[in-house]
């Protein structure tokens, strides 16, 4: 537990020095835990997974065709609920900040053993 205090003091001692150095990656962090539908949509967006549907001619309608009948709860209607504004919305939600917060302690991580 020690260990673990010692680190975080670490880290927020150095808090000012990183936003300096690494602004947009900072931002983007940020961004990511406050706003996190902000960095899903456009990439279920990509993928086919609409606010109507899986779209036409898509990576998600091809999947969809493979795994036809979908599971209630599966990956791919999941990234369907979260784009039409359903069920998956927490879960990416929650994917995507749990990822942003594991990115930050990696670079922190990496940088202090550098």
């Amino acid at each position: 537990m020690e260990a673990l205090v010692k680190c975080a003091d670490g880290a927020l001692r150095t808090l000012p020095e990183s936003i300096a150095n690494n602004p947009i990656t900072v931002a983007l962090s940020v961004l990511s835990i406050f706003l996190p539908n902000v960095v899903y949509i456009p990439i279920l967006r990509v993928f086919g997974f609409g606010t109507g549907g899986i779209m036409a001619g898509t990576l998600a309608s091809k999947l969809h065709a493979l795994q036809a009948p979908l599971a209630a709860a599966g990956a791919i209607s999941t990234a369907l609920s979260a784009a039409m504004g359903g069920y998956g919305v927490p879960i990416l939600n929650l994917l995507v900040r749990v990822g942003a917060v594991i990115g930050w302690i990696i670079t922190y991580l990496w940088k202090r053993t550098a």
